[in-house]
């Protein structure tokens, strides 16, 4: 059996000054659209996404059911785009869980955001899956 240990001594003054990291863009997008399904605000939740409105009502149609009481955005993969300068965008595959009583839904999309400074917004988003019992 194998185990790895790991200590941590602090550095005079280094850990008692360090402030915790924000979270990069992409990141803080998606916990801001997650607050906004918790919160079933639908205007919040458009705000967040540079697409046609019919795209979004569509979004939303899927994502606020009746009777939800929690949601939930999990990201599983990202990588960068190709066609703009690095850091700015992202291919995002996140999970969208979405809980009422007795049952669930599972929404994998496959999305793309564009980071901009402490800016994201929703570039395109396409669902590739549904999961509801």
């Amino acid at each position: 059996m194998c185990a790895l240990i790991v200590l941590a001594l602090p550095v005079a003054g280094l850990a008692q000054n360090a402030a915790p990291a924000a979270p990069d863009p992409v990141t803080g997008l998606l916990l801001n659209v997650e607050r906004a399904m918790n919160a079933a605000d639908r205007t919040a939740f458009t705000s967040y996404f540079s697409v046609p409105p019919t795209l979004v009502q569509g979004y939303i149609a899927d994502l606020f059911i009746p009777g939800a009481v929690r949601s939930v955005i999990r990201e599983r993969d990202r990588a960068p785009l190709e066609a703009v300068p690095a850091g700015e965008g992202y291919r995002v595959v996140v999970e969208f869980f979405v809980e009422t009583p007795g049952r669930a839904r599972l929404r994998v999309a496959c999305r793309v955001a564009l980071a901009s400074g402490t800016d994201a917004c929703v570039l395109n988003a396409r669902f590739v899956a549904i999961v509801a019992p």
